[in-house]
């Protein structure tokens, strides 16, 4: 009987899986990713707020934000979308979605499209232009394999604010795993094209990988493929700020760390990954082109570790072209560490310049020709045709090029433009081209070398003793981290009546989450940090490029009471308010010995409760409900439903009055009673 039952149970198990093959069936992966972004569920992949946030949680609700700005549907102008955690795309489970069999039906979609098709002719407009802050979480594993333009997390965004919309912000997000081919024009980890749109606070890992196929697919960097930086003039503000490259981009032309090509501003801003091509390419930007469009064209504070090669001309640690129409545009405070190769035009920080100013910068990167026929190689610049270059150093030795056109400085001069200031160590190369000095190590280690030539030591450059030359005070060398000269700067915070934070001394560049910083102000709410006394511009995160201070803003917090009845009396008033109405009591209350004291009758009765006065025994009897509270005259003990409770004050007989202190009555009554020190008040309420 009992192998019958066994029998039996065996098969209506397999029966019931049986039953569930078809729905199983069902639970296959996404198709692609619009699909993925139409799967999304608010408030499980996604949440919107009311102040205008939408926040993101899983790979569907990243690739519904896609979906919306693609389609025309919403470009989140007004919005700010962040990241509520990390986001791993290979969660999502779209079909063939590995970084081997990626091809263009499954690759990610990015956010926003500004694409031209080469197969069909057309252009797709339909840019993000709302603020995106990763809130800094990661995107991981984004793969693509593409044909068409502007590949990345985003394909395009842009500023207008001709049509009421406000400045474009891209923040605080790590890219990381990512791998990227693209066969045409403006492909980037993070945004393919933008125009008057701000980056900052971005980092791309050393595991992610972007392949150009082609040598003359252009525009390709690692935050920004390329920008548009003139003729739309839309009201926005364009710069790349704080960010940092560790992946390794390869291929194409107009290739850079940060970014392919652009005219637009960038700061503080490092490249530590190779970086590759086939014409133009720079550890920070590739082509460097600036056309009358939105100012100022300047590259501040770079730092390029990583190396740069070509297969032909212009290559340079933090420039491969420079190519302005304003003799303003700047370079300055920069170096290079990096090795830098190419056939024609090789720098140490440019590969050639055609206007603009360099100045403040130095390399230590090897520079070197791909074959003994290379020319124009040169420690700062490659080719200098136009512009002008001040106050620089090169001590990385230049080899395999043409020896007529290698130089410690710069490898042509052939206009005979400005270099000023300018040095070269002995042995790095065999002649240099107008204005530059031959050094020493001796000469290189006295700072008495740099400060005759008028270079400026109290705010731009410091000796190390570690290195022994001069170094930047504003981005120190990562080998200079023990020993030798680190510039260091300070944020101080001002807590405008808050609780003291002490100020944060920190190296040059540190960014600080301001989050973690929180005062506390009794009856105030914190509503964050401000740049500003004024408190008219918020800041989440502070970047110690020089000292600061930032300020605390405050709101009162206006308490709200639910009572049945609120009683207000004051120190030797005899006026009390009640539930908002005047009553003239016949006594007041009054401070004895530093205490307060309340007429039991008054409260107790306007309480809601029965008070008996007992001449003989000299008790008075308070009762509400199934509460007794009994008050010995002179004494400090008290009956409380029968139980003796200690007073911190005995009750008294004043003025025909029996006074309690303040909270004893009240409290065993059930009610809440608050002293106001300022106003001499006792508010009682229930």
């Amino acid at each position: 009987m009992k192998t019958k039952r066994r029998i039996l149970a065996v098969f209506l198990t397999v029966a019931m899986l049986l039953t569930l093959l078809p729905a199983m069936a069902l639970a296959v992966p996404y198709a692609t990713w619009e699909e993925a972004g139409n799967a999304a569920v608010e408030g499980v992949d996604y949440k919107m707020s009311d102040d205008n946030v939408f926040t993101v949680y899983t790979p569907e609700g990243l690739a519904l934000v896609a979906n919306y700005v693609n389609s025309g549907y919403t470009s989140f102008i007004g919005w700010t979308v962040e990241l509520g955690n990390d986001i791993d795309l290979l969660d999502a489970g779209v079909e063939g979605y590995t970084k081997d069999t990626v091809n263009e039906t499954n690759s990610w979609n990015p956010i926003g499209t500004f694409a031209f098709n080469p197969q069909t002719n057309q252009v797709t407009i339909a840019p993000f232009q709302g603020v995106f802050d990763g809130k800094g979480h990661k995107v991981k594993n984004m793969y693509m394999n593409v044909s068409l333009s502007n590949t990345g997390l985003f394909g395009s965004v842009f500023t207008d604010m001709t049509v009421g919309g406000e400045q474009v912000v891209i923040k605080n997000v790590t890219i990381e795993g990512a791998d990227i081919t693209g066969s045409f024009m403006a492909n980037s980890f993070l945004v393919g094209f933008l125009s008057e749109a701000i980056i900052t606070d971005c980092v791309v890992d050393e595991t992610s990988v972007m392949t150009i196929d082609g040598d003359y697919v252009d525009m390709n960097g690692a935050f920004v493929g390329g920008a548009q930086t003139s003729g739309l003039n839309l009201g926005g503000e364009i710069y790349i700020e704080n960010c940092t490259n560790n992946g390794t981009i390869s291929g194409g032309m107009l290739t850079g760390g940060i970014a392919g090509a652009t005219g637009q501003k960038i700061i503080n801003c490092t490249n530590n990954g190779s970086i590759s091509a086939n014409f133009a390419c720079g550890g920070i930007v590739g082509y460097y082109k600036e056309d009358g469009g939105i100012a100022p064209f300047e590259i501040l504070d770079c730092v390029n570790n990583g190396s740069v090669t070509t297969k032909n001309g212009w290559a340079g640690g933090i420039v491969g072209q420079m190519e302005v129409s304003s003799d303003s545009s700047l370079i300055a405070r920069c170096y290079n560490t990096g090795s830098i190769t190419g056939n024609s035009g090789v720098g140490g920080i440019v590969g050639g310049i055609d206007n603009g100013q360099l100045e403040d910068c130095y390399n230590t990167g090897a520079i070197s020709g791909n074959e003994a026929s290379a020319s124009y190689l040169g420690g700062i610049a490659g080719y200098l045709y136009k512009g002008s270059i001040a106050n620089c150093y090169n001590i990385g030795a230049i080899t395999n090029g043409k020896t007529e056109s290698s130089g410690g400085v710069v490898g042509d001069n052939e206009n005979e433009e400005i270099i000023a200031n300018c040095f070269y160590l002995s042995g790095t190369a065999e002649a240099d081209f107008g204005g530059s000095t031959e050094i020493t190590e001796e000469q290189l280690a006295e700072k008495s070398t740099f400060e005759n030539a008028g270079w400026d030591f109290s705010d731009t450059w410091g000796m190390s003793k570690v290195v022994k030359r001069p170094v930047l005070r504003t981005i120190p060398e990562a080998s200079l981290s023990t020993g030798g000269y680190i510039p260091q700067k300070t944020l101080t915070f001002d807590t405008n009546g808050g609780s003291k934070i002490s100020a944060l001394t920190e190296n040059y560049g540190k960014t600080i989450v301001l989050a973690d910083y929180a005062p506390k102000r009794d009856g105030y709410e914190f509503l964050g940090w401000y740049k500003d006394k004024e408190l008219t511009e918020k800041i989440e995160y502070a970047v110690l490029d020089y000292d600061m201070t930032v300020y605390a803003k405050w709101e009162k917090i206006e308490e709200t009471v639910d009572y049945d009845t609120m009683i207000v009396l004051t120190v030797n008033g005899k006026t009390a308010i009640v539930n908002g109405k005047a009553i003239e009591n016949d006594v007041a209350p009054l401070i004895v010995n530093s205490r307060t004291y309340t007429p039991a009758r008054f409260v107790a009765e306007a309480l809601g409760a029965k008070v008996v006065w007992d001449e003989k025994s000299k008790t008075v009897t308070i009762t509400k409900d199934e509460i007794e509270i009994i008050l010995v005259i002179d004494s400090t003990i008290a009956y409380v439903n029968g139980e003796a409770v200690k007073m911190d004050a005995s009750a008294f007989i004043a003025d025909g009055r029996t006074f309690t202190p303040a909270r004893f009555v009240a409290e065993n009554l059930g009610a809440k009673v608050e002293w106001n020190e300022k106003a001499r008040t006792v508010t009682i309420w229930q």
